[in-house]
Formats: C-alpha cells, structure tokens, sequence
C-alpha cells in the first residue's frame, strides 16, 4: 500500500482525497515561479482518464478511520481536541494532487497492462493531507490521527482481500454422474442447484 501525505495551509482539518486530476495545473506556480502548459498533463498519461480514483474502499475507509481514532493507545478526547476529518474529492490541482495523480496513473497503466480479473488491488494508494500545524500538541494530535488512518487502511484492505479469496476460492461441486448432476438454476440475485434432467 502507498500512502501519500501532504500539507496543506489552507485546510485547518485531516483529509483523505478520493481522487486527483490529469490536466489544468497552470494555475498556480512553485517556489521557483515556474508552472505546467495547461496540456501537459494529457502529454504526460494520454492513455489516462482525466480523474482516477483510489480503488480502494474509500467510504469504508473513512468511516473506519472515524471510528479507530477514539480507539488508539494513548488516545483520549483532551488529545484529540479540535481535530476535524473530512472525506476530499479536490487534491488542490497543485503538487499533492500532481504526485497523487502518478501513482494512480501507474497503477492504472499496470492494471490495463496484466488484463484478466478485477482482481483487489496489491498496491492500492491514497493521500492524505494534514494542516500546516507545527507545535508540540498540533504534531501529537497529528501522530495519532496518522496511526487511525493506518488502521483504517489496513482493515479496510484485508477486509476486500479476505472476501475476494472467499470469492474465488468457493467453486460449486458437480458429480459427473449423469442422473445426479447438478445444474444453476438462476433465481435472480441468487442461484440454486437443482438436478439436471435425464437424458
């Protein structure tokens, strides 16, 4: 799993991003003043989407993350005061959001490249944006933030995992007995067995 974080100075809260974005990053120049063509992006990945998004669980994700915080060692309400987390779908169409938009675009190259199932992901990614915070309380409440997010992440992931080898490792048994030979009977969203006709 690849986790990428990032600050942001406008954001007084923590924040899992959804998404990112291939093109429109002339908008706003780095430190040395220098910016990307508004093209550059669909010159970098033109076998990309515009959008990719994380495939992981991501509503899962958060909530889990919500639910982990109050739940970590060491962690207690006075510690966690003031901390926000929001769900994001807006990377800031600068670095974070450029750097997020490579890994997804690399997985997404090496996931059209291997073909076959849809399988879970082995590499998913994610961002995750903190505020520009640097005292002592702010960078404790950070590193418990950070460590909810991780066990989010990591139940969430071994969760799809777990349920995609239950997935493919239950096959239906068929006797090659002709007069006891089971056949799917589909019944909508489920299926029975029920035997094959005589021939």
């Amino acid at each position: 799993m690849i986790l990428h974080m990032g600050m942001s100075p406008s954001r007084g809260y923590y924040s899992i991003e959804r998404l990112a974005h291939r093109d429109n990053y002339n908008s706003h120049a780095d430190v040395f003043g220098d910016r990307l063509d508004k093209e550059d992006g669909s010159k970098y990945w033109p076998d990309c989407p515009p959008v990719l998004e994380t495939s992981l669980n991501f509503g899962d994700i958060f909530q889990q993350w919500r639910r982990n915080l109050l739940e970590t060692p060491g962690t207690s309400s006075a510690k966690l005061d003031g901390v926000v987390l929001r769900p994001s779908q807006d990377a800031g169409h600068f670095v974070c959001d450029f750097i997020y938009y490579s890994s997804l675009a690399e997985k997404h190259r090496k996931k059209k490249e291997r073909g076959g199932p849809n399988r879970i992901d082995d590499r998913p990614v994610m961002f995750f944006h903190v505020p520009h915070w640097s005292g002592d309380h702010d960078l404790n409440k950070g590193r418990l933030v950070t460590v909810g997010l991780l066990r989010a992440l990591a139940q969430s992931w071994t969760a799809a995992k777990s349920a995609e080898r239950l997935l493919h490792n239950v096959a239906p048994a068929y006797n090659t007995t002709p007069a006891t030979r089971r056949v799917p009977v589909s019944l909508g969203d489920d299926e029975e067995m029920a035997p094959a006709p005589r021939a």
